[in-house]
């Protein structure tokens, strides 16, 4: 995914980006909390088999349950009846099944309804890949350039099969409802649900709004109270495990150093997930040029000691490892 922001109420031309003034951007972090899951293939490679390996599409496909794919090209001259097809895909509508594409070329953009019945635009670019859980409001155009080309995947049989909006009665439309936003997932760290000392911080841009308050309100100086902050990939919303395949074996490992450290002092535990989309070969990812943080890689494990700092409450670093061993532990 290239960009996302919220969509000006008024459009003239469905294909022009209709940015609100001043322009509201929208994280992938936030995309995820509404069901929408992305990820950045290599456009020139997704479709290649390398060294006997299946290719990253092949990968995906396979580790999602989807059984078959096609192409679509749309742009004059390409896609039958290509002035009513575009019509028809920017209604608002659901599916009762996911929307799976992947942009091969060309540029385009999807519109998705948030919590608050407004319109996000996503633009994609080559290389995007985005799902689109069944039961959600959205519509896709083309933008100016009127050229996209697609590869759709499905989970069974290829069908396109749109039910426009108003459709509340619908049961896929209901179960979207519930799970996304009047009854959301309840948000979960390794440790498990989340507390007064199990935080997790899914967008990074509010690390400093929820850290600073833990270090000068809950740690205490007598006491060597710990700040253990855990970063590790955001989780899988089909499999529930990390994109971060060293995340993955770290997890376990960190729940149970924290569980271990948790018998000697008491710790405060903050996880922190990163968005494999907008970390992956982005030298300005937030956690990476953060003047205490520096994220060299994922999974890193920053453990805090609570420490006086001109008459306030400070930390200092007792321990810094980029896996999930628990030598730290055995310091204490």
């Amino acid at each position: 995914m290239t960009e996302a922001w919220l969509m000006s109420d008024d459009i003239a031309d469905q294909r022009e980006e209709n940015r609100r003034t001043p322009n509201v951007p929208v994280t992938l972090e936030e995309l995820s909390e509404i069901g929408i899951f992305t990820r950045k293939l290599n456009p020139e490679t997704m479709l290649v088999s390398q060294h006997g390996e299946p290719s990253e599409v092949d990968k995906i496909m396979a580790t999602m349950g989807y059984k078959n794919r096609d192409e679509v090209c749309c742009a004059p001259g390409k896609l039958p009846d290509y002035e009513n097809k575009i019509k028809m895909f920017f209604k608002e509508h659901i599916h009762e099944d996911e929307e799976i594409r992947l942009i091969a070329d060309g540029t385009g953009y999807f519109d998705f309804r948030n919590a608050g019945d407004e319109w996000i635009r996503v633009k994609v670019t080559p290389g995007d890949f985005i799902v689109v859980p069944a039961g959600m409001y959205h519509r896709f155009t083309m933008d100016v350039k009127d050229y996209t080309h697609a590869i759709r995947l499905f989970s069974d049989v290829p069908r396109w099969i749109a039910i426009d909006r108003p459709c509340e009665d619908n049961t896929f439309r209901q179960e979207y409802v519930k799970q996304f936003i009047t009854e959301p997932p309840t948000k979960k760290t390794i440790l498990g649900d989340v507390s007064e000392d199990n935080i997790l911080i899914s967008l990074p841009q509010t690390f400093d709004a929820v850290v600073r308050p833990i270090i000068n309100g809950r740690l205490r100086i007598a006491e060597k109270d710990l700040l253990v902050l855990y970063f590790t990939g955001t989780p899988n919303p089909k499999t529930g495990a990390s994109w971060c395949p060293d995340c993955v074996v770290a997890d376990p490992q960190v729940a149970e150093a924290v569980a271990a450290a948790r018998k000697k002092r008491n710790v405060t535990f903050v996880e922190c997930t990163v968005e494999r989309g907008s970390y992956l070969k982005n030298p300005l990812y937030p956690y990476r040029v953060h003047p205490f943080i520096m994220l060299p890689s994922i999974p890193t494990v920053l453990v805090l000691e609570a420490v006086e700092e001109d008459a306030a409450v400070g930390v200092k670093e007792i321990s810094k490892r980029e896996d999930g061993s628990a030598e730290w532990v055995d310091k204490l």
